[in-house]
């Protein structure tokens, strides 16, 4: 741990690496097993059957832990046309409203993903013994973390505009 680092972001820091392996383990487990689809489909002529399941459950986990670490770097896709025309002033101003409009989607999203959770809870995958509250649980990771990101950067943006110190 670096001694200008305090704990917390030390902590902050492991957390998302264990994010960034998470999801980078997710994308080998949906590649290799997709490999094994089409090996056992087309070579040995004896498909397996969780293949598929499989390989989606872990490219869902990949897409939503890995749109967390996007936007932590904030390289999400966006449109910057007009934004790059705005005064700095503006701009911070329209930062609070596109996070504002962000958190209420995902607000959204995530309420959504709760009441599914609770709705599949027990029903399991066709091919592997996995509930898909386990599945929703992959929204409600990537849309929680990308919430708390959103609020710490609004934070953040209203400090700027307010002149209060960070």
């Amino acid at each position: 741990m670096d001694k200008t680092q305090s704990p917390f972001r030390f902590a902050v820091e492991k957390l998302f690496m264990l994010i960034e392996a998470a999801a980078w383990i997710c994308f080998v487990v949906m590649i290799v097993t997709m490999l094994l689809q089409v090996f056992t489909r087309y070579v040995i002529n004896h498909p397996l059957p969780w293949t598929e399941e499989l390989s989606r459950f872990s490219y869902i986990y990949a897409i939503f832990l890995g749109a967390i670490l996007v936007q932590r770097s904030k390289h999400h896709m966006t449109v910057t046309l007009l934004v790059e025309k705005l005064p700095p002033g503006a701009r911070l101003v329209q930062q609070v409203f596109s996070d504002l409009v962000s958190l209420m989607v995902l607000g959204i999203v995530f309420h959504g993903t709760w009441i599914q959770m609770d709705k599949t809870y027990g029903i399991l995958a066709s091919t592997i013994p996995i509930s898909y509250t386990f599945i929703y649980l992959a929204l409600a990771i990537g849309s929680g973390g990308m919430i708390l990101l959103i609020v710490t950067s609004l934070i953040q943006t209203v400090q700027k505009i307010t002149g209060l110190k960070p």
